[in-house]
């Protein structure tokens, strides 16, 4: 998208196709899908929190976790603010977004940028944002980054005392 229209969008980027990825955020959001509704997954269990990244191992991940017909899954993805882009697939953030509303799954977005906090203290404030207050685990798809894996609970379970699942 050229910068003219970015900068005389008439509707301030909200119908914009490309709106999302032009609004700068500067911290974490919650954005909520879920309708309010009597449903299955509406328990008194804290919901879980996948980290999504738009590629295959996150969308398995999530379908593994929807099986679960008792547990809430909160959707969390990390973009960088300047390119409107999740930094490990490269997917905007705005097609995160809309993955999140057309399937009715409320997610956090984390800005990350080197004027940012420091990632792990991001997604902290991110997780801070969840309404139940309480996060029964983080669910990660990297199944086979043995190192990613260990400073994802170094950092997420020792430190911050999140249960992670992988």
């Amino acid at each position: 998208m050229s910068s003219y229209y970015a900068r005389h969008c008439p509707f301030s980027h909200e119908r914009c196709q490309h709106g999302a990825s032009q609004r700068m955020f500067e911290k974490p959001r919650y954005i909520k899908n879920s309708r309010v509704r009597d449903d299955s997954r509406s328990t008194c269990r804290p919901p879980v929190v996948l980290f999504f990244s738009g590629g295959k191992d996150s969308f398995l991940s999530l379908a593994l976790a929807l099986k679960d017909s008792h547990t809430k899954v909160i959707l969390l993805s990390t973009y960088d603010p300047a390119m409107g882009m999740n930094g490990i697939q490269q997917v905007p953030i705005f097609e995160i977004e809309n993955f999140a509303s057309m399937n009715e799954l409320d997610l956090i977005t984390v800005p990350i940028s080197s004027n940012s906090l420091p990632y792990t203290d991001m997604v902290h404030l991110g997780l801070q944002l969840v309404p139940e207050g309480k996060v029964d685990a983080l669910i990660f798809g990297e199944i086979h980054l043995e190192h990613i894996r260990r400073w994802r609970e170094d950092e997420f379970s020792a430190r911050l005392g999140y249960l992670c699942r992988f």
